[in-house]
C-alpha cells in the first residue's frame, strides 16, 4: 500500500496491449523506445541497411502499406525502426526472409492466415494492423480478417487455409505437431508444406516479440 490516491491513477494501454496505470505517463507519453531516424542521420553502418529495406518496402508493400512502414520523411519505422540500430541482425533477418519466402510451397493466403494468427497469438499490434490491411486486399472479408487477428480461423475460410490455421494453432499452443495434422499438410502442400508453415510461425514470431519489446506503435 501507498499513500498515493488510487482515483489519481488512470488506466491505458501500450500499443501492444500491456496495461499500464500511471497519470503522469497518461500525460506526459514517454519517448519511443526505437524512435525513427531520419535517413540524413544514419551512420555508414546504417545506410547499406536503409537502402535494402527502403528498396524492399518499395518493392513488396502495397502502396496503402508503405506509410506504416516508412515516414513522410524516409525514416523506417515497424521493426525497422529496431534493426536500423542493429543493421548486421536486421541484414541477416532480411536474408531468412527471402529464404523462407522463396520455398514458395503455400499460397498466398495460406500464408496470411499463419502470420496472423502468430501475430495474434503474442497480440502484436503493428503486425496485426499491417497485415489485416493487406488480407483485406487478398480477397479475405472483414469478418475474416478480423477473426484471424482475434486469434481463430473463420468457418468460411476455404480448407486449405482451415489446415494451415489448424496446424499453427497446434504449434502456438506448444508440443509435437500430430501425426495426422502433419500428413495432411504433406498431402495438401506437397513435401516443403510443413518447413514453409513452421518456418513463417517462427518468423512472425520473431518479430511479433520484436515490436512488443520496443512497444512499437501501430502508426495513425
Amino acid at each position: 500500500m501507498t499513500d498515493r490516491d488510487p482515483d489519481s491513477n488512470t488506466l491505458s494501454q501500450t500499443p501492444s496491449g500491456t496495461a499500464v496505470t500511471n497519470t503522469a505517463e497518461a500525460e506526459h507519453p514517454r519517448p519511443l523506445r526505437a524512435e525513427p531516424i531520419p535517413p540524413q542521420q544514419l551512420t555508414s553502418e546504417q545506410q547499406p541497411y536503409y537502402q535494402q529495406s527502403k528498396q524492399q518496402i518499395e518493392q513488396q508493400f502495397p502502396p496503402a502499406s508503405q506509410p506504416s512502414a516508412m515516414a513522410d520523411n524516409g525514416a523506417l519505422l515497424g521493426p525497422w525502426s529496431v534493426w536500423i540500430r542493429t543493421p548486421d541482425l536486421g541484414t541477416v533477418f532480411a536474408a531468412l526472409e527471402g529464404t523462407i519466402s522463396a520455398l514458395q510451397a503455400l499460397p498466398p493466403r495460406v500464408q496470411q492466415v499463419i502470420t496472423l494468427l502468430t501475430a495474434a497469438h503474442l497480440r502484436a499490434a503493428y503486425e496485426l494492423a499491417g497485415h489485416r490491411t493487406i488480407a483485406l486486399t487478398q480477397g479475405f472479408t472483414a469478418d475474416e480478417a478480423d477473426a484471424l487477428t482475434a486469434g481463430y480461423a473463420s468457418s468460411t475460410l476455404a480448407p486449405a487455409e482451415q489446415l494451415a490455421a489448424s496446424a499453427t494453432q497446434c504449434l502456438l499452443a506448444g508440443g509435437a505437431l500430430p501425426q495426422p495434422l502433419y500428413d495432411e499438410l504433406l498431402e495438401t502442400f506437397g513435401p516443403h508444406g510443413p518447413v514453409h508453415l513452421c518456418s513463417i510461425v517462427g518468423q512472425y514470431l520473431f518479430l511479433s516479440v520484436t515490436l512488443n519489446t520496443f512497444d512499437v506503435p501501430v502508426p495513425d
